[in-house]
């Protein structure tokens, strides 16, 4: 399965889980789900996605007791998208314009 993000890339996290990290970030590395992985505590464990490391000050409480700093789901990451270089009143005006498109 191909990785929906690449590093370097800017993202929104959205996570239902710790609302209070939704903001955006930037890729620093990837996972790819299936990795296996030796906690701090010793077990082995693999993630069931794709997970990515983010620049991010925050660390989430395992349930082994061990912590995970700056990991995000895929599933919780949205594609940053680029701004528009139009004003909302200018591609308003445009769209209540009665000239003809040509084509």
């Amino acid at each position: 399965m191909k990785a929906l993000f690449e590093v370097g890339e800017e993202v929104i996290l959205v996570s239902k889980n710790y609302p209070e990290f939704n903001g955006e970030y930037i890729i620093e590395s990837f996972m790819k789900a299936g990795t296996k992985c030796n906690c701090q505590c010793g077990k082995e464990w693999q993630w069931n996605e794709n997970v990515y490391v983010i620049n991010a000050n925050f660390s989430i409480k395992q349930a082994c007791g061990c912590t995970t700093t700056g990991e995000a789901l895929e599933s919780s990451l949205r594609k940053k998208h680029k701004g528009s270089d139009f004003s909302f009143d200018e591609m308003m005006k445009e769209i209540k314009s009665k000239k003809q498109i040509e084509v």
